[in-house]
């Protein structure tokens, strides 16, 4: 089973949204300390700036790691689903490599023995031994342009 580029996609719009909700969270904390600012004054609130100031660099900090990872999730997800892709197109042209192996080892045979003893049967049998062949060569190309194009 292939890696599901939907799931990914899902999940790196779910990353965009917590993304989105960290930066609102972030301009409420920055109106509340806009407000507190104008209505207190004392030192107790230059110790609250600096916490909110630390948390509002948190929630930047997050926001712009959560942005990163939803536009890398579907970059990789494809990337994955082209590693897939080329496995499997080189595990094809393998099976058909070694079919064209088998069929040519079959057509060589009955060819020898055609020679050995010419008749209509053998003459047959050649000539599906060949028909064969041919087809499996023409499986073969196409499987060798499919990875071609992978690559």
């Amino acid at each position: 089973m292939g890696i599901d580029l939907n799931a990914a996609n899902r999940q790196a719009q779910q990353a965009q949204v917590q993304a989105n909700d960290l930066h609102d969270a972030r301009a409420l904390l920055l109106s509340f300390q806009k407000e507190l600012n104008l209505h207190w004054r004392g030192q107790e609130v230059d110790d609250i700036n600096n916490a909110i100031s630390n948390i509002l660099k948190r929630l930047m900090s997050s926001a712009e790691e959560l942005n990163a990872i939803a536009a890398d999730v579907p970059l990789a997800a494809q990337e994955v689903r082209r590693q897939e892709d080329l496995a499997n197109a080189r595990e094809i042209l393998s099976r058909e490599d070694q079919n064209v192996a088998n069929l040519r080892r079959v057509f060589e045979n009955t060819q020898r023995q055609h020679n050995l003893n010419p008749s209509t049967k053998t003459q047959s049998a050649l000539n599906t031994a060949q028909a064969n062949l041919n087809n499996a060569i023409r499986t073969q190309n196409v499987a060798a342009e499919r990875l071609s194009a992978l690559t």
